[in-house]
């Protein structure tokens, strides 16, 4: 399944609230500055009821690197343009028995300037109604790209994942995120809550007629 989207960012870049080491600098702005910049984001996504692979890529016109996202007044602030992420992620559903099932999945984020992030993600459904898995994310180096740390290469995380089926109607989740890398002394780990609904169609029948699994 295809899809394209499209629309307009617009960027805002007050001067009067900033402040300046040089303010008689000629180049910094002293009024409001905007620009309004077309995008474009792509994707593809394939699915049985087994496996699943998909892509996108968001920003699509944000390739060249000669384009600036500000120019007012003879202002011009060639830092401020955003760049290109592509995601890939592939994964399948294995049935271990009538009770167990194992989804593995693997996701790359892209971002063509930092390190190329992966997440490799492991969900057991029990039941056909518990989830429990975890998640590592690391990045992987490129010799290709300059510019960044070498010590972020090797960031990493880890996440804890539950989600329940508490009705035939209500999914409840809940996720436990932690870095492993040099930032842990600096936070404590994020939460995430997520609540799922199913609405039954207009006859009062479910919409779903089979279970899905991603």
């Amino acid at each position: 399944m295809p899809g394209l989207s499209g629309g307009v960012t617009q960027y805002s870049l007050n001067g009067r609230v900033l402040n300046y080491t040089d303010p008689d600098d000629p180049e910094l702005p002293n009024t409001r500055v905007n620009t309004f910049v077309p995008d474009a984001n792509f994707g593809v996504y394939y699915y049985t009821p087994k496996f699943y692979a998909g892509a996108s890529l968001l920003d699509m016109f944000s390739f060249s690197e000669q384009r600036q996202i500000y120019y007012s007044q003879g202002y011009s602030f060639a830092n401020l343009r955003k760049h290109p992420h592509l995601y890939v992620t592939v994964g399948t559903m294995l049935r271990l028995s009538e009770q167990i099932a194992l989804k593995p999945s693997v996701m790359v984020k892209e971002d063509f300037k930092g390190p190329t992030s992966v997440d490799f993600n492991l969900m057991a459904l029990f039941l056909d109604r518990f989830w429990l898995g975890g998640s590592f994310r690391t990045g992987v180096s490129s010799s290709s790209k300059s510019g960044y740390q070498p010590d972020l290469e090797s960031s990493a995380a880890v996440s804890l994942m539950m989600e329940f089926f508490a009705t035939e109607h209500l999914r409840i989740g809940y996720a436990y995120d932690i870095t492993t890398n040099g930032m842990a002394s600096y936070q404590n780990g994020t939460h995430e809550v997520s609540v799922g609904i199913v609405f039954p169609g207009k006859s009062g029948k479910e919409r779903m007629q089979n279970p899905r699994f991603f």
